[in-house]
């Protein structure tokens, strides 16, 4: 992003420079008293943005000022549909069950290498019933197997599909996290004598209570 060379005043430039005036270095001159031009800005410029964009980034040490990961616009009626199938779902797919830890743990598993294996003893077992164990119910494990490829394929698209809606999630919560830190240091740096003082006190507040519960956080203002 582009400052134009522009300065933004510092403390004591404030008390003598006219409001609204940045300075442009130039080459001092003999008899020159500053080696700046001051020069007026129209408040909400290029100009006058990129100044304070850049004292932003300074106040969060960040690199990025804004961020879009994604724009997601769906419909109310959309997601009525959404809501509708998601019913659907629920409903004729009741009887899918929750497996408890231990339950899972005990389990024998059936995984990529020994699905052949199981698939072929199945055959076999079908086209030699003599042999069959009377306690074994072959007929239920070939209906297992039959609804296994069936629900398969539809767990597959679930699985993307969540995959996906958790990476939109994380991503739109990011992006407005991104805007709120920027909104943040921008009242930070404009909000004193603006009247925002009051709500950027208690922004400050807030976000010192909330960041000092999580190890490792990038920004943790105190109290003002």
């Amino acid at each position: 992003m582009a400052d134009f060379g522009l300065k933004a005043p510092t403390s004591s430039q404030k008390k003598v420079w006219p409001p609204g005036f940045f300075g442009l270095p130039c080459p001092p001159t003999e008899g020159s008293i500053f080696p700046l031009h001051l020069i007026k800005v129209p408040p909400r410029s290029a100009a006058y943005n990129a100044v304070f964009d850049k004292a932003i980034l300074t106040k969060l040490g960040k690199t990025q000022m804004t961020q879009n990961l994604i724009s997601l616009n769906v419909s109310d009626a959309d997601y009525a549909e959404v809501d509708a199938a998601l019913d659907t779902i629920e409903t004729k797919l009741a009887g899918l069950i929750n497996l408890p830890n231990d339950l899972r743990r005990g389990l024998n598993k059936m995984g990529d290498k020994s699905e052949a294996f199981c698939r072929q003893t199945l055959v076999v077992l079908a086209q030699n019933p003599q042999v069959v164990p009377p306690g074994l119910d072959l007929a239920e494990a070939q209906r297992d197997l039959v609804a296994l490829d069936a629900l398969r394929s539809r767990t597959t698209r679930i699985r993307l599909l969540l995959g996906r809606a958790e990476d939109s999630e994380m991503a739109l919560g990011s992006d407005v996290m991104t805007a709120s830190l920027h909104g943040y240091a921008m009242l930070k740096v404009l909000g004193k004598g603006s009247g925002l003082d009051a709500l950027r006190r208690s922004m400050a507040a807030r976000f010192s209570r909330s960041t000092s519960t999580h190890k490792g956080a990038t920004v943790s203002e105190p109290a003002a």
